[in-house]
């Protein structure tokens, strides 16, 4: 097969791309990845040279989150060479609405999340091939630092923005207006309920004022939904940290915005790095005891830090989604808590790092397990497998 990859102005997907491709080199595949952002005419990722390789045929273009087909003229062009679009969703697929409204005419949606796959079923029927596809982890090519001395006894990975920063971006969206405070009712419904979603959020906040449901309508409404999820996410990061602070452990974290973190005791909140390029996460992984994980939001999905936590061989302790709990077992090869019971939280913690060699046992079954069903291979063996349903190839 001849497929087009790009890179973007997301460090992490041009990271996710790089380990799609080396997959599909394996494989026998011809590959060319554009770099969107590329302006010289004769670089090793060019808009010149992709249509150089794609003078030859090309069978599918694969990109995330739809950068690279995001574009009306992107779209066309890959219409006009009747190659297949390939669009890995990494987050959720309320933010890309006027793609799936009027997709490629040969186009493949995967998505983390079981209740992602559904909502575009339910909302946009000319996305004819959408499926649950999870995260993937990226098996690493040296040996595991031993548990005993690793650096870290907790780390989390990921950026921290104050939840209420986001309160101004709802009301930037619909002003001074009924809808704030249909907005407003579904953050406090989803602080309060941690087994919702934004969209079950959203329309129980439409039925408690007594407003109707017309599918676009509510469509309009979830396009405008992604600072209310970003103010959740962050929420629950928030509590679940403070938890752990106010119990005394110390933590490390790496990521944007921990310097704005509200806590009283900032000696124990530990900041490794602000900006860090994706790869170089995993060189602070891999010296932490436990991986502490809050998942974004996914109800019935995954998440790549999860898979990444265990293949090196660290805990991953992560709250819980339907998919996770039918694929894990808790205190076997993950460890599990829950949003509405962080008062048990600190206890596990304490127990995970007073029983080392049970903490070992558990990251080494994690390990076992993703690293037999979730790193690039299998996604790609999958990816491949549809695009053949439709080239014949």
């Amino acid at each position: 097969m001849r497929i087009v990859l790009f890179y973007s102005g997301i460090e992490s997907f041009n990271y996710f791309t790089d380990e799609l491709n080396n997959e599909l080199k394996v494989r026998g595949c011809e590959t060319y990845i554009w770099d969107l952002n590329e302006k010289s005419q004769d670089g090793p990722h060019s808009f010149d040279g992709m249509l150089k390789f794609c003078e030859k045929g090309v069978d599918a273009a694969i990109c995330f989150d739809r950068l690279g087909v995001n574009e009306q003229v992107y779209k066309e062009f890959w219409n006009m060479l009747g190659c297949c679009v390939v669009n890995i969703l990494m987050d959720p697929p309320f933010r890309f609405h006027p793609l799936m409204e009027d997709p490629p005419k040969k186009y493949i949606q995967f998505c983390p999340d079981m209740q992602h796959v559904e909502y575009t079923k339910k909302y946009f029927p000319k996305v004819e091939r959408v499926m649950f596809l999870p995260h993937a982890g990226t098996l690493p090519d040296k040996a595991p630092i031993p548990y005993t001395e690793r650096k870290y006894d907790i780390l989390f990975s990921g950026t921290y923005y104050n939840p209420k920063g986001y309160v101004d971006q709802i009301h930037k969206l619909v002003g001074n207006s009924k809808l704030f405070e249909i907005f407003m009712d579904a953050a406090s419904d989803l602080f309060a309920n941690s087994q919702k979603t934004v969209e079950e959020a959203l329309k129980d906040a439409l039925a408690g004022h007594n407003m109707g449901l017309e599918t676009n309508y509510f469509k309009s409404l979830m396009r405008a939904a992604e600072p209310l999820d970003w103010m959740v996410r962050m929420h629950y990061r928030e509590l679940v940290i403070k938890e752990l602070l106010d119990a005394g452990f110390e933590l490390y974290v790496i990521g944007r915005g921990w310097n704005n973190f509200p806590v009283k005791d900032k000696h124990r909140l530990n900041i490794l790095s602000d900006r860090i390029p994706f790869k170089e996460t995993f060189s602070y992984m891999e010296n932490a005891k436990i991986n502490l994980n809050v998942m974004p939001g996914f109800k019935a999905g995954t998440h790549y830090r999860v898979f990444n936590s265990l293949l090196l061989k660290s805990v991953c302790l992560t709250d819980t989604s339907s998919w996770l709990l039918e694929n894990f077992t808790d205190e076997e090869d993950i460890a599990f808590y829950f949003l509405s019971e962080l008062d048990k939280l600190p206890k596990k913690v304490k127990n995970l790092l007073e029983d080392e060699e049970k903490a070992k046992k558990i990251a080494e079954n994690g390990y076992k397990k993703v690293a037999g069903n979730f790193i690039w291979k299998n996604n790609v063996d999958i990816i491949l497998r549809e695009i053949s349903l439709i080239t014949g190839r």
